[in-house]
C-alpha cells in the first residue's frame, strides 16, 4: 500500500482516538473530512449520509498516520471492515496488511467516526455501474481541475481492448483517428475516479450505452439522438 510523508498535525480526531504506541511506532487516524474540505477538487470522500449510515460488513478506507522508528511520518490508506455500530461511531477490524506502520496488524480493532472515512467500497448494485471498470480518456481531461470531457461515447463490445474495459471513451470530440489510438494522448482511467472528478457522468455510466455531449449551460450530459436513415 503506497504511503506519503506528511507534516504532523494534532487534530481533534487524534485526541478522541489517541495514538497507540507499540515497538516504537505510533499511529492515529487522520480526519478525512477536514482534508477533503481543504482540497475539494482532488481529495474525494463519500457523501456524509453514507459515512453516517455504515452497516456491519461494510468496508471503508481510513487514513492511518504514524511515525516510524526512523522518525519518518507516513500516512497509509487501509481498508477496515465494520464489525459494530454504536451511536454515531463504529468499531472495525483492519482488513489489509500495513506496509510501514508496524504497531497495528490485520484483524486488530479500530474505533472511528464518519469524519475518518476516506473511501467506501461501493458495490456495482449500489452505484448502478462498475466503478472498477476502465474508460479510455484523453489524458488532460482525467486530472483534478480539468474541463468536462465534451464527448462521451460507448464503443461496441467487439472493439473493447483490455480486461476491465467498460467500453466508454471520453474526449474533446474533435480527435483524429490516430489520436484515439495514441497512448500518450489517451490513457486508461477507472470509472470511480472519473465520477469523483465529474459527478455529472454518473447518469451516463448508469445508462450504460449511447453517445453523450456536455452541455455547459445545463451543466449536464445530454444524449445525442441517433441519426435515422
Amino acid at each position: 500500500m503506497p504511503s506519503v510523508k506528511v507534516h504532523r498535525s494534532v487534530s481533534a480526531a487524534a485526541e478522541e482516538y489517541p495514538a497507540t504506541v507499540t515497538n516504537g511506532v505510533d499511529w492515529r487516524l487522520k480526519d478525512a473530512e477536514a482534508r477533503s474540505e481543504a482540497a475539494p477538487d482532488s481529495f474525494f470522500i463519500p457523501p456524509r449520509a453514507k459515512r453516517e449510515s455504515l452497516r456491519v460488513g461494510d468496508r471503508v478506507k481510513l487514513l492511518f498516520e504514524g511515525t516510524t522508528n526512523d522518525g519518518d511520518e507516513v500516512v497509509e490508506r487501509m481498508w477496515v471492515e465494520v464489525v459494530s455500530v454504536r451511536s454515531g461511531t463504529y468499531d472495525g477490524e483492519l482488513a489489509n496488511k500495513p506496509s510501514e506502520i508496524r504497531s497495528i496488524r490485520v484483524g486488530e480493532r479500530v474505533a472511528f467516526g464518519p469524519e475518518h472515512v476516506a473511501a467506501y467500497l461501493w458495490t456495482a448494485e449500489e452505484l448502478g455501474y462498475d466503478a472498477g471498470g476502465f474508460a479510455w480518456v484523453r489524458t488532460e481531461l482525467s486530472v483534478p481541475g480539468a474541463e468536462h470531457p465534451a464527448r462521451v461515447s460507448m464503443r461496441p463490445a467487439n472493439l473493447r481492448s483490455v480486461d476491465g474495459d467498460s467500453g466508454w471513451i471520453l474526449g474533446r470530440g474533435d480527435e483524429t483517428a490516430s489520436e484515439y489510438t495514441d497512448g500518450e494522448v489517451f490513457r486508461w482511467i477507472d470509472l470511480g475516479w472519473l465520477a469523483d472528478l465529474f459527478p455529472e457522468l454518473e447518469p451516463v455510466f448508469r445508462a450504460g450505452d449511447g453517445d453523450w455531449r456536455w452541455d455547459p449551460t445545463a451543466k449536464a450530459y445530454e444524449r445525442i439522438a441517433e441519426e435515422r436513415a
